[in-house]
């Protein structure tokens, strides 16, 4: 998260409210489980005062009373999502990054949770993979152009054109480009 933050506010009877209704306890000792909107990095994510905050910082300044400040809020459970004050600890930046390599979360992964989020699984997807592998294939076929593409898949000509440039759906991108070409294009 870096030494950028922002103070929590005050939460109002209303706030603490929906910030209750938006977990589920998983069992009793178990993970509090984030349920509504999510970080690309798959983090829990609750707005106060039009402002985003990660739910686990939320979670640790409703149920002790203190802000995080500058300090981390590390999940002991290694899950993203959860929210259970038992879970939740604060620390450094490097104490948090040491705590990852311990777990042997860095580069791999310890829960489905924890993971970085990419194409469908992305909450935040427009797109499905079936979808980019189409829009790849039209693309190759020289058929339409790219406002085309976007048009007929509602989404921006940017998107498509970071699509065709490997720039985002790359692990995609990657599989179709691999793929033996066939005279006329791709298969």
């Amino acid at each position: 998260m870096g030494s950028a933050y922002r103070t929590i506010p005050a939460l109002s009877d209303n706030d603490l409210v929906r910030f209750h209704s938006k977990y589920t306890m998983l069992w009793p000792g178990g993970c509090w489980e984030w349920h509504t909107g999510k970080t690309t990095c798959g983090y829990g994510r609750f707005v106060l005062n039009n402002q985003s905050f990660r739910a686990n910082r939320c979670a640790y300044f409703v149920f002790t009373g203190t802000d995080p400040g500058p300090l981390q809020v590390q999940h002991t459970c290694n899950n993203r999502l959860c929210v259970c004050p038992l879970h939740l600890t604060l620390g450094t930046h490097k104490q948090n990054s040491e705590y990852m390599v311990l777990c042997g979360r860095q580069g791999s992964v310890v829960k489905p949770e924890a993971v970085i989020r990419r194409g469908e699984d992305n909450g935040q997807a427009k797109l499905t993979r079936a979808q980019v592998l189409k829009i790849l294939d039209i693309r190759a076929s020289g058929k339409l152009t790219l406002l085309q593409i976007a048009e007929q898949f509602g989404v921006s000509q940017s998107l498509i054109f970071m699509i065709t440039k490997g720039q985002k759906w790359e692990e995609v991108f990657n599989e179709f480009n691999s793929r033996p070409h066939l005279e006329g294009g791709h298969t």
